[in-house]
């Protein structure tokens, strides 16, 4: 009888075991799941920054430039201040 009881509770603890493994494995995976969303999310969000980062810095460049005028303008002098600006907004060397 003793032995009949016995076999029981270790069945039943190996059972027990049996279903808290299961259910780690089960736990790791949503996790994972959540995780790569979590990364694909962060992902976009980090492009539309670049992208509205980038955006403002070209509506930037354009702001620091005058015009060219044709007729009061000398054309090397405004590409001379063009290159520098466009250097300094992107920060080229």
């Amino acid at each position: 009888m003793l032995s009949i009881f016995m076999a029981m509770r270790s069945w039943k603890k190996t059972e027990r075991q049996q279903f808290f493994t299961e259910s780690d494995k089960v736990r790791k995976k949503e996790i994972k799941k959540m995780l790569s969303e979590e990364e694909r999310n962060l992902n976009g969000i980090l492009l539309r920054l670049s992208a509205d980062f980038i955006e403002k810095q070209r509506t930037d460049l354009k702001s620091m430039l005058q015009t060219f005028d044709q007729k009061s303008n000398d054309t090397s002098l405004y590409l001379n201040l063009f290159e520098r600006q466009a250097k300094r907004a992107e920060n080229w060397n």
